[in-house]
């Protein structure tokens, strides 16, 4: 039979452990609550056979979401197998880099692809003190999408600009020619200073066409 003082202790240790495990448990709770709440997508992931390939461990709300897959279908399974497009995109080498030499990692917006899904993603990876590796990234798609729509936008009103003003330009020189042509033809000394407005017009036009087309190689 235990003697009184070594049965408190006994107790105190059964108490502390329960403490702590309640505390734990919170603790769990309380970054389980944070990650699943959070705008960005969050992976964690841990190295398998040395870094070759990576097991999911956490994947959140939102990530869920973006790669229309749910955490039953991706936790506790490879990388690769989940998202077979990781090495291609240079994710895959990224993780093994941070998770070998522990300094965080940015992979710009890049562009994935699989059989399944595909779209611009930018992620940011560093390694947490247990081992773990943690991505997190967003979905910059509707972005490029706006982006690449707004280039193409641009290139149509800057091939349309450029065709626009030849056509403008050529008709300018055939005007300064019959011009010279009516001068010549009309050589009524009260007509020359109508000859001059209308030349210098037309030069003014030339030199405003001329600025677009500067304009448009600095391209503001």
């Amino acid at each position: 039979m235990r003697s009184l003082p070594g049965l408190s202790h006994h107790i105190l240790m059964i108490v502390a452990q329960r403490i702590a495990e309640k505390a734990l448990k919170v603790s769990e709770n309380r970054y389980r609550s944070l990650v699943e709440n959070m705008p960005d997508c969050i992976a964690v992931y841990s190295a398998l056979m040395d870094g070759e390939d990576f097991e999911i461990l956490e994947f959140n709300h939102a990530a869920e979401k973006k790669e229309k897959i749910t955490r039953e279908e991706v936790i506790g399974h490879r990388l690769t197998e989940v998202f077979p497009g990781v090495q291609e995109f240079g994710f895959l080498n990224i993780l093994r880099r941070v998770w070998h030499t522990g300094v965080p990692e940015s992979l710009p917006v890049s562009f994935y692809k699989d059989n399944r899904i595909s779209g611009w993603r930018d992620n940011f990876i560093f390694k947490l003190p247990s081992g773990e590796i943690v991505a997190r990234y967003r979905d910059e798609t509707s972005r490029k999408q706006v982006e690449e729509e707004l280039f193409s936008s641009n290139s149509k009103l800057t091939q349309l600009s450029r065709i626009t003003r030849h056509e403008i330009y050529n008709q300018l020189l055939a005007l300064d020619g019959f011009i010279e042509i009516l001068h010549a033809k009309a050589p009524d000394p009260t007509l020359k200073d109508y000859f001059n407005q209308i030349t210098k017009m037309s030069s003014g036009i030339a030199a405003t066409i001329r600025f677009t087309k500067e304009y448009e190689q600095i391209g503001v």
